[in-house]
């Protein structure tokens, strides 16, 4: 585990008691924008009831509908205020109980999960406990006895080559595969000896209705199935062409249970005839298979690519009725849902894949589907899922989409808002303009406060002047003045990472955003941060600074009409430049922050002239800067983390004095932002990411009443806390949007707050009590006060922020609790004598104090 190092010169708050005081704790919020937008894998359909409907992705979680999908929720819950970590958004499969509907199940990349609320919240089945980063199992999919709910079966899924093309879940997981049984509702397991390679992936299991110990599986490695429910397994690849199994589906037609297969495609490009997978169909429990592929386009010439069908639907009232779509691909050139009445004999196109909305086929150009599913109550209503929710109500023959509807020539979303959502900013004048950025889909404008918005971008990924690969927006910087917009593109967070940030410009708006100018000229191509100076200049004679990684700095004094860089002092370190910020009180000063992947070098500097020159403010700890922030007082905030690819340790420290010392004021590993309120200074705003490991810290919204002293945590309620960034509405203070990476944008407002003085009482709520003793040597006991259950974490840190040891971490009933730690760090070794905090975590609430150990 990496440290972050306490270097001299940095003065440490102890946070005294620092009790949670405020009375907003529970702010009201409430999920906008256009709707879509993001890939969902999975749809799942109440077997009673077709209006209700869930659906879930890769970096989304799980949405229901209760209207037949005209409006939709996220029902993430308690997974998105805990701290598995991101990988618990992405879905691997939805499964409704067969025996009592209000039990769904999801399998993701944590592990398995139930709701024995219909997704009111989530329990974790397996693996019994998550604490660390060691836990956590990909699940692949699961299977529930129907003649018995408390027999389950789950396959774990990992990233094995082939397995998942591009949908491969994060490799957190790749030492674990296998097959587990429960037989008491998840209470217990047993790994079942199927005896398949390490590291395969399984996709799909299916119990037969009428003989349930006769188990079936599907995976990366082949087809597997048991008649001994699970004790011993047979290898079942009759007449298959290869061994990479996707989704299999079993139907009961009277006395004939047929089973239904896909097959990853696997070809030579440029030879068309060397396709190999599709569709299968088997009515002796997998002995032999027979393929039912028939007369579905198999490759396509214009784009060099095979089509895959790992997708399907049978008609469960008749099987002989299967619905299926490309998979995976981009513009094929006979795109859309297929239709066998036959049982794939043939197989006529119903549908092109694409209806309406704003991600129109003339914007949005990949043509196939991730999910597709019969009602089981009404088979002539069929829903599909790709970056959008597209519904047929007469069995396919017209479609209509279920995530955005018009409002005027803008849109408004459902309820199903599934963007990365980069940045938000404010028209200076009009309080009911307001901009957002998205990765992967570009620009957004509304001119109603929020309620509607205007697609600015004229297809995804756009090309404008001489930039391309620039889908993605990071920062959106407006004139004080007149409105005008300076807007940087990227590949995005997760794409430019993958392709090390290769691409990125400049590009202005004179007009709301309706036309973007390339004016990045001789700047290198990258990923951008971008400040404006808006207190010298003029309109269109304005000062700008960006920070490109891999580059440097550079500086335009004429709106972006040439560029020089400003790099001086800065050294081999240029190429780290990640983070820039200019004081609204001295257009002079300007500090940098730095990302060196984890190489753990000092990494922040302050420039007094404008940038001709940077010194290393040597005060500062050592670590990857995610976030700098100058606010009206001239007080700097700046965040590290010790890895911004993985990270342990880190906070949000704070300087009075211009850089000369700084004072660690929320130990969180991974601050992405922070913003004081425009007209309260006492009241702080910050956003603390989860990242992809479990047992950190989890993806937070904190807001302080007293400058920093104290905080409470804002964001429970929200279905979506992998937190991009929060803004206070300049037009608006007590209003708060914030963007997330997979959620879409939130917006919530600020209940009435008081104080109450943190040495002398505590909050009604929540009780974290001195240890005893203290100071103490060799054990110390800490007792806590929780009003209600939920999700608690305790542990101790180092002043510095690092982790010295986890206590608690887990869901806990109401009531009174103690914990004891014995002054060893998480690997068992003894600490030095020294102070410490600990910190006391629910969704709710954080309560940090310190304590002495003294030998």
């Amino acid at each position: 585990m990496k440290q972050v190092h306490r270097r001299p010169g940095i003065h440490i708050v102890l946070l005294l008691s620092v009790g949670v005081t405020l009375l907003c704790a529970q702010v009201n919020w409430e999920s906008i924008g256009p709707g879509g937008g993001s890939d969902l894998h999975f749809l799942a359909v109440d077997p009673t009831n077709a209006d209700i409907i869930y659906t879930a992705g890769d970096i989304e979680g799980i949405f229901k509908s209760t209207d037949g999908g005209a409006s939709w929720v996220s029902i993430n819950d308690n997974l998105a205020q805990s701290h598995y970590g991101a990988d618990a958004y992405w879905v691997n499969d939805i499964v409704i109980n067969p025996v009592n509907h209000e039990s769904v199940y999801i399998a993701t990349s944590v592990g398995l999960f139930q709701s024995l609320t219909a997704g009111g919240n989530w329990e974790l089945l397996y693996p019994t406990v998550i604490e660390d980063e060691e836990d956590p199992r990909v699940v692949g999919t699961v299977a529930i006895d129907p003649a018995d709910d408390q027999v389950i079966y789950t396959g774990l899924g990992n990233s094995a080559v082939g397995s998942w093309a591009d949908f491969e879940p994060f490799s957190n997981d790749l030492d674990f595969s296998g097959v587990f049984k429960s037989t008491n509702g998840g209470v217990s397991w047993t790994e079942c000896p199927v005896g398949f390679p390490s590291g395969t992936a399984v996709h799909s299991i299916v119990i037969h209705p009428n003989s349930p110990s006769y188990v079936i599986l599907a995976s990366t490695n082949g087809i597997f199935r048991s008649t001994n429910a699970g004790d011993t397994w047979m290898a079942a690849n009759t007449d298959l062409p290869h061994t990479n199994a996707y989704q299999m589906i079993g139907v009961l037609d009277g006395s004939t249970f047929h089973l239904y297969l896909s097959l990853k495609t696997l070809g030579t490009i440029g030879d068309s005839t060397s396709f190999s997978g599709g569709l299968y169909h088997s009515t002796d429990f997998g002995e032999n298979w027979t393929d039912i592929t028939g007369n579905l386009p198999t490759y396509d010439s214009y784009e060099g690519i095979f089509y895959d069908y790992w997708k399907f639907d049978v008609n469960p009232l008749d099987p002989a009725i299967i619905l299926t779509g490309p998979t995976r691909g981009s513009g094929f050139e006979a795109p859309g849902i297929y239709k066998t009445t036959n049982g794939g004999s043939t197989w006529t196109m119903v549908h092109t894949a694409f209806t309406s909305g704003w991600l129109d086929p003339d914007w949005f150009w990949e043509r196939y589907i991730y999910g597709i599913k019969f009602a089981p109550t009404d088979t002539s209503r069929i829903t599909t899922c790709l970056d959008q929710v597209d519904q047929s109500n007469d069995g396919g023959m017209t479609w209509s989409q279920k995530y955005t509807y018009a409002q005027n020539s803008a849109w408004h979303g459902e309820g199903l808002e599934l963007m990365n959502t980069e940045v938000v900013a404010f028209d200076p004048d009009d309080p009911d303009i307001m901009y957002v950025g998205y990765d992967d889909m570009g620009l957004f404008r509304s001119d109603d406060g929020g309620y509607s918005y205007y697609r600015l971008d004229s297809h995804q990924d756009p090309t404008i002047g001489n930039l391309t690969d620039i889908d993605a927006v990071k920062d959106i910087q407006i004139d004080p003045v007149n409105g005008e917009a300076y807007i940087s593109r990227y590949q995005g967070s997760q794409g430019g990472l993958n392709q090390d940030f290769s691409s990125g410009g400049i590009v202005f708006s004179n007009d709301h955003g309706n036309t973007q100018t390339d004016i990045t000229g001789s700047l290198p191509r990258g990923r951008s941060d971008l400040v404006l100076d808006g207190q010298s200049g003029s309109p269109g004679n304005r000062t700008l600074y960006t920070a490109i990684y891999h580059h440097g700095v550079y500086k335009s004094t004429n709106s972006g009409g040439s560029w020089d860089p400003i790099n001086t002092g800065l050294g081999t370190n240029t190429a780290y430049a990640w983070e820039i910020a200019i004081d609204p009180n001295d257009s002079q000063t300007l500090y940098l922050g730095l990302n060196s992947m984890g190489a753990e070098i000092p990494g922040l500097y302050k420039s007094s002239d404008g940038g001709a020159g940077w010194n290393l403010l040597t005060t500062f700890p050592a670590g990857d800067v995610l976030t700098v922030y100058i606010d009206g007082n001239s007080t700097v905030y700046a965040a590290i983390s010790d890895n911004f690819d993985w990270n342990y340790t880190g906070g949000l420290y704070r300087s009075n004095d211009d850089g000369a010392s700084w004072e660690l004021i929320l130990p969180h590993s991974r601050v992405i932002d922070v913003q004081r309120h425009p007209t309260d200074e006492d009241i702080l705003l910050v956003a603390g990411q989860p990242w992809y490991r479990a047992g950190g810290d989890g993806g937070r919204l904190y807001l302080s009443t007293d400058n920093g002293t104290t905080w409470d945590i804002i964001s429970a309620g929200m279905g979506h806390t992998f937190f991009n960034f929060a803004r206070f509405n300049s037009h608006n203070p007590d209003q708060i949007l914030a963007g997330t990476a997979g959620g879409g944008l939130w917006r919530g407002s600020l209940l009435p707050t008081n104080t109450v003085p943190s040495e002398t009482a505590v909050p009604a709520s929540i009780i974290l009590e001195q240890n005893y003793p203290n100071p103490f040597n060799p054990t110390t006991t800490i007792s806590y006060h929780l009003p209600e259950p939920g999700f608690v974490t305790l542990a101790i840190y180092r002043l510095d922020g690092t982790l010295v040891k986890s206590l608690i971490a887990g869901w806990q009933d109401k009531g009174s609790f103690s914990a004891r730690w014995n002054g060893t760090d998480n690997a068992g070794k003894k600490v030095s004598s020294a102070v410490y905090l600990y910190r006391l975590e629910t969704p709710n609430h954080q309560l940090v104090r310190k304590l002495i150990l003294l030998k």
